[in-house]
């Protein structure tokens, strides 16, 4: 674990971290969730390691076909990560790049 300014970089098992329980204040994910073997799972442990105040910020592929990217068949919508995040709220949407969207969810 790495660490500077109350930023921790960690390689680990995203589905079972060594990050204590409520102890992280945000999530940044960025075109990885789609390639999750077991969602369900991952999704836990950001339950479990966020406080409860927390954030998840998730930028990733727009689901449309394009020359860049994960095939179409594996890409995550927003739509998606809201069905997915359902203890979430949308706080807000940015656009990153044409290609990727971007969303800030809160822990309702």
């Amino acid at each position: 674990m790495k660490n500077g300014n109350n930023v921790f970089h960690i390689v680990s098992d995203a589905a079972k971290t060594p990050m204590p329980s409520s102890s992280v204040d945000v999530v940044f994910m960025a075109n990885s969730f789609h390639d999750m073997n077991d969602k369900n799972a991952v999704y836990g442990e950001i339950l479990r390691m966020l406080k409860p105040s927390g954030r998840v910020i998730v930028i990733d592929w727009k689901k449309e076909q394009s020359l860049l990217g994960p095939p179409l068949s594996i890409r995550m919508s927003e739509e998606d990560y809201l069905k997915q995040f359902k203890e979430f709220r949308l706080a807000t949407r940015f656009q990153p790049s044409p290609s990727h969207y971007g969303m800030a969810l809160q822990r309702a």
